[in-house]
């Protein structure tokens, strides 16, 4: 789903011919804080770019309350993105796979 992201919020499709690199990550679910629709700014799913999700993610970002955050995706908003928390304290306690090569078909 993070590909469908890039995808449609890049304004320069040369970018897309670019190689991009991707790799699975596991995480223990008790280490994940999941938001949904009700937990999330009123304008978190706005066309525009707003401060309100990026003061949300920033906080999560620094409280490092859990490892990884699950939201729901703009564009699908039945499907997750989930992002990681490099810094937090419990980050060896994932799994993380080898980098895999990940190109955007030409016909795109």
């Amino acid at each position: 789903m993070a590909v469908l992201e890039v995808f449609v919020h890049n304004p320069r499709y040369q970018l897309l011919q670019e190689e991009f690199v991707y790799f699975l990550v596991n995480i223990p679910n008790n280490y994940i804080l999941s938001l949904d629709n009700n937990n999330l700014p009123k304008d978190w799913n706005s066309n525009q770019l707003t401060s309100s999700s990026q003061i949300l993610g920033d906080r999560w970002l620094h409280d490092t309350a859990s490892l990884a955050l699950m939201l729901p995706i703009r564009i699908i908003p039945i499907e997750k993105n989930v992002l990681v928390n490099p810094k937090h304290r419990n980050i060896n306690n994932t799994d993380i796979g080898k980098l895999m090569s990940f190109n955007f078909d030409p016909s795109l």
